[in-house]
């Protein structure tokens, strides 16, 4: 199976886009580029929605796949260590409890595919992988650029 990570990486090395790259920072790129990448999101985002009101299915799935794309693609211009972050990202969903009509939390509908948070949830702990990362990067000889 692919890895959808490094598949967009290899796209960006091919033409020359900044790239995940363990020697370098996590950082915010310009403001320039983070407005541009939001843009971009959002114009996927309009597609996925006009494609879902016109019940096109291949659209559907290919708006779908874009947005995964442009969203990876994004990571890697933030130099993100990503298969790290998903990792916490997936601990800490996979902690969550589904709902019963039981344990609905007052402030919520009950829905037989809700999933909420349970008291002492636990949520995604990035900052502590940015440092573990920087603190990497800085101990590697840096890239010129």
């Amino acid at each position: 199976m692919s890895n959808y990570f490094h598949d967009v990486g290899e796209f960006h090395r091919k033409f020359a886009i900044p790239a995940y790259d363990p020697r370098d920072l996590c950082a915010f790129p310009s403001d320039e580029i983070v407005d541009y990448r939001v843009k971009f999101l959002e114009e996927e985002l309009t597609e996925l929605k006009k494609a879902i009101a016109e019940r096109d299915l291949p659209e559907v799935l290919d708006a779908l796949a874009d947005i995964a794309y442009v969203a990876f693609g994004t990571a890697h211009y933030f130099n993100a260590p990503f298969a790290d972050v998903w990792a916490e990202v997936q601990r800490a969903n996979m902690d969550r409890v589904k709902v019963t009509r039981e344990n609905c939390p007052p402030d919520k509908q009950y829905r037989p595919d809700l999933v909420v948070k349970p008291p002492g949830w636990k949520g995604p702990q990035i900052a502590h992988i940015i440092d573990r990362h920087n603190g990497f990067a800085r101990r590697m000889v840096r890239r010129p650029r």
